[in-house]
């Protein structure tokens, strides 16, 4: 009995050890993080907090890069940055908690929270509108809230795959199967737990992912970002309905230039697995493909001087498969919001 006590003992004190050496790790890690990877642009000073905000380029309207819900943030736009920015002032930023912004206190509101903070870095930074609003996937729905609540500093509106307000009404009554539904439960709740202990940073060290046309040093800065931004992220992904839905009237930009961007995924050649993953069905995909037509359809009708592209063979980051494509985009609404003004 006390040869069992004894190896219990040993067993936990093991653990305990073994817990203290990835705390140590991640802390030692995170260090490091900040020491190889310095911020592109400047730390903008909002109030008790720095706000990450990297502006090349000079000219006017100003360009400003929204990312979606990944923890790409600023480097969300590595492979078109430069390139506006030869054209005219460009900003990208990373929201509170992504990348090398500090995380924001908890909030009631982070649809507001998080257009008030660009404003506030914006003003501070002395970034004077017009501005340019491109919002890539549910950026998209962060510059529309943008728009709402700073309209008359917004000139033009870029979408690249950004969700519809009422994306989820057609597949609400879809059932997910049992083991994803327990799996995400799990993942929740063991996900902070990996990233404290630094098992996160070590499963992203041995993964080799990389967007194309994203430099290596971009790709290796975001997986040594990522365990201090997936806290953020994880916030960010559990409001998104409520964000859906604190957009929903907002259909009408009058006639600012817009131009919409949106890939039409083929759902029919996703495995039963892959569609279970995504949380859909096959027997409701020909409607989710249907929907996802009139979504980007609908949404080219929010201004009266707008325009639509659909591809069919590119990913969600239309920015890194096709970034001649948004550059020229982004292009087209700068020369139409300066004609408007002349």
């Amino acid at each position: 009995m006390l040869s069992k006590s004894k190896t219990v003992l040993s067993f936990c004190l093991f653990v305990l050890l073994l817990l203290s050496f990835g705390i140590t790790y991640e802390q030692v890690s995170r260090n490091n993080t900040l020491l190889k990877y310095p911020a592109n642009g400047s730390l903008v000073d909002i109030g008790s907090r720095f706000l990450h905000i990297d502006c090349r380029g000079e000219g006017t309207p100003i360009v400003i890069l929204e990312s979606g819900l990944d923890t790409l943030g600023s480097l969300s736009w590595s492979a078109v940055h430069d390139q506006l920015a030869q054209t005219t002032r460009t900003c990208a930023y990373d929201r509170a908690g992504i990348m090398w912004s500090d995380p924001r206190p908890r909030t009631n509101n982070l649809m507001q929270d998080i257009a008030s903070d660009l404003n506030k870095a914006l003003v501070i930074s002395n970034e004077k509108p017009p501005y340019i609003m491109v919002g890539h996937s549910f950026g998209g729905v962060y510059i529309t809230k943008f728009t709402e609540l700073f309209e008359k500093k917004v000139a033009g509106i870029v979408l690249i795959d950004s969700p519809h307000p009422e994306q989820m009404d057609l597949v609400q009554d879809v059932e997910i199967p049992l083991i994803l539904s327990l799996k995400n439960s799990v993942f929740q709740i063991v996900k902070p737990i990996m990233d404290i202990i630094g098992l996160t940073r070590i499963i992203n060290n041995q993964a080799s992912f990389a967007f194309p046309n994203q430099s290596q040093y971009h790709s290796e800065a975001v997986k040594a970002f990522a365990p201090l931004s997936d806290h953020t992220l994880s916030q960010e992904i559990l409001n998104y309905s409520v964000g859906l839905k604190q957009i929903h009237s907002l259909r009408n930009f009058g006639d600012r230039p817009m131009f919409v961007l949106g890939n039409i995924v083929n759902y029919t050649k996703m495995s039963d697995l892959q569609l279970a993953n995504a949380g859909l069905s096959r027997d409701i995909v020909p409607a989710v493909m249907e929907q996802d037509r009139y979504m980007f359809n609908d949404q080219a009708s929010w201004s009266s001087n707008s325009h639509l592209k659909l591809f069919h063979n590119t990913s969600h980051y239309i920015q890194f498969e096709k970034p001649t494509e948004v550059i020229n985009t982004v292009l087209f609404v700068i020369s139409e919001v300066k004609r408007q003004a002349d």
